[in-house]
């Protein structure tokens, strides 16, 4: 056996014999719903970075969905969420098979910036804020 086979099996047992005593000693807790990131409206003059930190989106769902989708989704989206309807504007430049990676997404209340954070790192991109536009490249440690 392997010192790390050894120690997940040690901590497996740890891990059930306190998980099996708070189960047997304390009844389980109820977990209060996440609250949702309040609404604000962003100014119709904010940067794009401000309006992406502002603007939430109640919930995104992908299934196997290419990468240039989703970021025209999340445009879209960003437009329906801000009382304004100027939403964000994004610039992507990417090669085809980047645009074309394949990803499943699934996130409720996140504002646009979180969205293309994670999508970001999902999909080894690069994100920079402009005064008018986000821009969306391949990060180059990644892609070469």
């Amino acid at each position: 056996m392997t010192m790390t086979g050894r120690w997940a099996g040690i901590l497996l047992m740890l891990g059930t014999v306190v998980v099996g005593a708070a189960r047997a000693e304390t009844p389980p807790a109820e977990t209060p719903p996440a609250e949702a990131p309040p609404r604000i409206a962003p100014r119709p003059d904010a940067t794009m970075w401000v309006r992406a930190r502002v603007l939430v989106l109640d919930r995104l769902e992908f299934r196997d969905q290419p990468l240039a989708g989703i970021l025209d989704e999340i445009v879209e989206r960003s437009r329906e969420a801000d009382p304004s309807g100027i939403g964000v504007n994004v610039i992507v430049r990417l090669t085809p098979e980047q645009a074309g990676q394949r990803l499943t997404l699934n996130l409720r209340d996140v504002t646009v910036e979180r969205a293309l954070r994670l999508l970001a790192t999902t999909a080894g991109l690069l994100i920079r804020y402009d005064e008018r536009a986000i821009i969306v490249r391949p990060d180059p440690r990644i892609w070469r």
